[in-house]
Order: structure tokens, then C-alpha cells, then sequence
């Protein structure tokens, strides 16, 4: 026999109820292990209210996945920004789980850490299931051309995300064309950054077309790229 409506609504219930038990619990345990850790960061964190800014804290990838766990059980922040550290792969991978978790984040900062190809193409992928993160900043991370594929096929997916920096992150010509394309999806993108990420020509007149396509992008920043003048006049 099938269950009622209302067995089948408490079973759902009491699955959920369960799940948030588990968040809270994961979290706690990541706060014992922060503040055994980092106490002055787990001050920090009880202190946040819905802004965490932990820039130029010589944060490493042991302390980058403790936050990222305590991440993705919260319920409460909206910005968080931990810029000029030194997060590598396991911690960039941690975040992109807790991307796909946590339904309050609205913006990212990640600028100049260590995270590498593997977790740029983590968040890339969490990007096509989070709906919540508005601003993502990658610059100075070097997750370099496969991840900027990956971020392509977010920003096909994803139709939440306004701000989006990719600077100097060695994507190449390939990838970032392949983000021009995807501007044809992505209606929402106001602001892209791909700043000295080796362009050339073409490139360019990829991202220009787009551009001209894409009535939402009002910023598009493509300095330290070696465009020439054809392109420029793009």
C-alpha cells in the first residue's frame, strides 16, 4: 500500500529535521576544531553576524576546510570574503561542497590564494547547483583552462550569478572563448573580469560579439591581455 499524503508529508518532515540536526552537528564540531585551531577566527566567526571578512589572515587549506564545513551547515551569512591567503586545493574543494549546501551566501571572495585547477573546476561545478551566490571572485588563483571550460558551463546553468572575477587565473584563449559563448545563455552577468589571463585577438572579437549580445553586461575587464590594436577596436 502507498502512504497517505500526510504519512508521506511528516516522513519528509521528519528527513529534513534530521538533515538540519546533522548540519548543526557537523558545525559544532568544525567551531571545537577552530577554536582548538584558530580561536581568534572562531571569535571572528560567532561575531559575523552576516559579514565574515578574514583577508590576510595566513589562512591554509587545514583552516579553509573547517570554515568551509561551518559554511555549509549556516544559515546566516551573506558575504564572505577570505582574500590574500594561502587556501589550496582541499580547501577550495571543501567550499565548493559548501556552495552546494548553504542557501544564504550572496558573495564570495577568494582572490590571490592557492586553489589550483582541481578546485576551480570543484566551484565551477558547484556554480550549476548553487542559486543563492551573486559575486564570485577567483582572481589570482590560477585554476587555469579546464576550469575555465567548467566556469562556461556554469554560467550556461546558472542564471543567479551578477559578478563574476576570473583575472589572472592562465585560462587561455579556449577557455575564455568558450565563456563569450556562454554569455549567450547568461542573462543576468553584469560584471566579468578576465584580466591577464593570456588573450589574444580573437579572443577578443569572441568577447566583443558577446558583449553586443548580452544586453545585462555593463563591465567587462580584459587588461593585461595581449590584444593588439585590431582587437581594441573591437
Amino acid at each position: 500500500d502507498f502512504p497517505s499524503y500526510d504519512n508521506l508529508r511528516e516522513q519528509i518532515k521528519q528527513l529534513h529535521k534530521q538533515l538540519d540536526e546533522e548540519r548543526r552537528s557537523h558545525a559544532a564540531t568544525a567551531m571545537l576544531l577552530l577554536e582548538a585551531t584558530r580561536s581568534d577566527l572562531a571569535e571572528a566567526w560567532k561575531e559575523a553576524g552576516t559579514s565574515l571578512k578574514l583577508d590576510g589572515k595566513k589562512l591554509d587549506d587545514k583552516v579553509g576546510v573547517i570554515l568551509a564545513k561551518m559554511l555549509a551547515a549556516d544559515t546566516k551569512l551573506e558575504e564572505m570574503s577570505v582574500v590574500d591567503n594561502q587556501l589550496g586545493e582541499e580547501a577550495g574543494k571543501a567550499l565548493a561542497e559548501a556552495l552546494k549546501a548553504n542557501k544564504s551566501l550572496k558573495t564570495l571572495h577568494l582572490r590571490n590564494n592557492k586553489l589550483g585547477q582541481q578546485a576551480g573546476k570543484a566551484l565551477a561545478a558547484a556554480l550549476q547547483i548553487n542559486v543563492t551566490v551573486r559575486e564570485l571572485s577567483l582572481r589570482g588563483n590560477q585554476i587555469g583552462g579546464e576550469a575555465g571550460k567548467g566556469m562556461a558551463e556554469a554560467l550556461k546553468a546558472n542564471q543567479t550569478l551578477t559578478c563574476l572575477g576570473l583575472s589572472f587565473n592562465r585560462l587561455g584563449d579556449e577557455a575564455s572563448r568558450a565563456i563569450a559563448e556562454a554569455l549567450t545563455f547568461h542573462k543576468r552577468l553584469t560584471s566579468l573580469s578576465l584580466s591577464g589571463n593570456q588573450l589574444a585577438s580573437e579572443t577578443c572579437k569572441a568577447l566583443a560579439k558577446a558583449v553586443r549580445a548580452n544586453t545585462a553586461l555593463t563591465e567587462l575587464y580584459l587588461g593585461d591581455n595581449p590584444l593588439g590594436d585590431e582587437a581594441g577596436k573591437a
